[in-house]
């Protein structure tokens, strides 16, 4: 049996993903313009935003400063929150934020979630009355995946320590607030990503031989677009010719794993050289560049 076709009847394996891990798990994945999100988000109000607690209402315009810190197979996404703030506040209302905590983003339908605050501790003042209040998995409202993004806030903040005119019952937090950095934003799934394999393991291209090479899709549960699968040298060269079906091939939903793609041959022309194939996508919520790392044996 020929190298050649030794390494095009290997076994299909899971490739190593670079940019993202696509996997079967159901998690929640923010998706931006750049593809998945791992940056920062900046949220600012539209209008004012109302604090109704038990001493009086209090509207505020508002800002919300973070970056998304975890995603993935079996991850919910979330992060740290860097700036909460509350200014311009009416009728002689200070509101500061002692610590701004940190949020979840939980996916529901479409492209769309729920977000929940933990840690963060807010006080109210005026006139010498001082109401705090802090989160502790509170539910604070939607986030309506577009361009842009929209959160809406219905929360039921619980009350942590102040005066006795506060009370104990929670304030009410409501109002609307635009995603303004990343322009646009969608909530998803993590199982609906696509899940691409290889019938030639990343790191399995002989020497100087030529390597047919497939992309196979596995279970997907929404119809993408293949723009283009590309072959990039990192170190020494690589050739990629014989390509058939890569370039803006539309993939529909796939019930069931093994669906080809399309097919390439690729060489490598020395022993440790290096490369990485890639295969951006779009999908009805966003764009996703695959990696895949290629090493010559």
């Amino acid at each position: 049996m020929s190298l050649r076709v030794l390494f095009t009847a290997l076994v299909v394996v899971t490739a190593f993903v670079l940019w993202v891990a696509a996997g079967t798990a159901s998690a929640t994945v923010l998706i931006s313009e750049a593809g998945v999100h791992t940056g920062s988000l900046i949220a600012e109000s539209e209008g004012h935003v109302v604090l109704d607690n038990p001493v009086g209402k209090i509207e505020c315009a508002s800002k919300v400063e973070g970056k998304v810190e975890s995603h993935g197979e079996a991850v919910t996404a979330g992060g740290n929150i860097s700036n909460l703030a509350f200014t311009s506040c009416t009728s002689g209302w200070h509101v500061t934020v002692v610590s701004p905590g940190s949020l979840e983003v939980h996916w529901t339908s479409g492209a769309n979630g729920t977000i929940t605050s933990s840690g963060a501790t807010v006080g109210a003042t005026v006139g010498g009355i001082a109401c705090n209040y802090k989160t502790n998995s509170t539910d604070l409202g939607t986030l309506t995946g577009g361009s842009p993004a929209t959160l809406d806030i219905n929360a039921s903040i619980p009350f942590h320590n102040g005066s006795i005119f506060c009370g104990t019952s929670n304030t009410l937090w409501t109002g609307s607030y635009k995603i303004t950095s990343p322009e646009e934003l969608f909530v998803v799934q993590n199982a609906d990503l696509p899940n691409f394999d290889l019938t030639v393991p990343p790191e399995s291209f002989p020497e100087g031989v030529e390597v047919q090479v497939e992309l196979i899709d596995q279970i997907s549960k929404m119809e993408y677009t293949v723009e283009k699968v590309i072959v990039k040298s990192i170190k020494g060269k690589w050739e990629a010719f014989e390509v058939a079906n890569c370039e803006n091939q539309k993939v529909p939903i796939q019930k069931e794993a093994g669906h080809v793609i399309c097919k390439m041959k690729v060489k490598c022309l020395a022993k440790g050289d290096e490369a990485k194939i890639e295969v951006p996508s779009i999908w009805a919520t966003g764009k996703v560049n695959y990696a895949y790392k290629a090493a010559c044996l």
